[in-house]
C-alpha cells in the first residue's frame, strides 16, 4: 500500500490539472473567497477523474484505494494551492501591488 501512495503521489505531482487549477485558485485571479472549499471541491474531482482514468486503463481498483487516490489529490491539491497562496501574498507584499 505504501508503494502504491508513492506512485499515486509521484504520478500526481506530474498532473498538469493539479498546477493549473492549484495556481488559479490560489492566486486570487477570480477574486475567490472560499480558497480551501474551492481547492477540496477541485482535489475531490481531480482524483475521482484520475480514478475514472485507472479504471478505463483495466486497473482493478477496491473502495480502499479510490479514498486513497481521492484523499492524496485532496492533501496535493490542499498543498500546492496553499502554497501558491502564500508565494503571491509575499510577492504582493514585497513588490507593494
Amino acid at each position: 500500500m505504501l508503494e502504491y501512495s508513492a506512485i499515486l503521489i509521484f504520478g500526481s505531482i506530474k498532473d498538469p490539472i493539479l498546477w493549473i487549477l492549484a495556481i488559479g485558485i490560489g492566486t486570487n485571479l477570480f477574486g475567490i473567497k472560499k480558497k480551501y472549499l474551492y481547492l477540496i471541491l477541485a482535489g475531490t474531482i481531480w482524483g475521482l477523474i484520475r480514478y475514472y482514468v485507472y479504471k478505463s486503463l483495466g486497473e482493478d481498483i477496491s473502495f480502499d484505494l479510490l479514498l486513497l487516490i481521492v484523499i492524496i489529490c485532496i492533501c496535493l491539491m490542499l498543498i500546492i494551492g496553499l502554497l501558491i497562496k502564500v508565494l503571491f501574498n509575499y510577492i504582493k507584499q514585497y513588490f507593494k501591488f
